[in-house]
């Protein structure tokens, strides 16, 4: 099975095809439903899954991004556009050190523009860093091994 490819066909197309009409209609939450739907029918496609992220961003539901994310990053990989995604839901969510994680796998890819939005979002993710230490108290930062505070 090609796992970059829409394994459910022309099934799949008719759950995509009813999200985006409930997208169109400004039904969110019933495109959730549709999407999910499709999901349970067809669990390892990649179109679905996508198209679900897509609501979920609208939506701002950075758990269900943060959920998305994991499960996506099995099927693809190599997508820096993903954890650029995931890793901005998972500092909203205060998942910091999945955050931190795929904010490197961003850093480290060979695309210059998705490096430089990595790196300012790793700025943004030590702030957060810093100031979940200053509510707990805690004196000593330590990030990928380097003491920042």
């Amino acid at each position: 099975m090609d796992m970059n490819s829409n394994e459910c066909g022309n099934q799949g197309d008719v759950y995509e095809a009813g999200a985006v009409w409930c997208e169109t209609k400004n039904k969110l939450e019933m495109a959730v439903k549709v999407l999910e739907s499709g999901i349970n029918k067809y669990p390892d496609t990649i179109t679905l899954k996508t198209k679900l992220l897509e609501v979920f961003r609208a939506q701002k539901d950075y758990p269900g991004i943060v959920y998305l994310t994991k499960q996506l990053a099995v099927l693809i990989p190599d997508n820096t556009a993903l954890f650029l995604i995931g890793a901005d839901a998972a500092t909203n969510c205060h998942e910091l050190e999945l955050a931190r994680e795929w904010c490197i796998k961003v850093i480290e890819s060979d695309n210059v523009n998705f490096a430089e939005k990595g790196l300012k979002l790793g700025t943004r993710l030590i702030a957060e860093i810093d100031l979940q230490a200053k509510i707990y108290g805690q004196t000593d930062i330590v990030i990928c091994g380097i003491q920042v505070s």
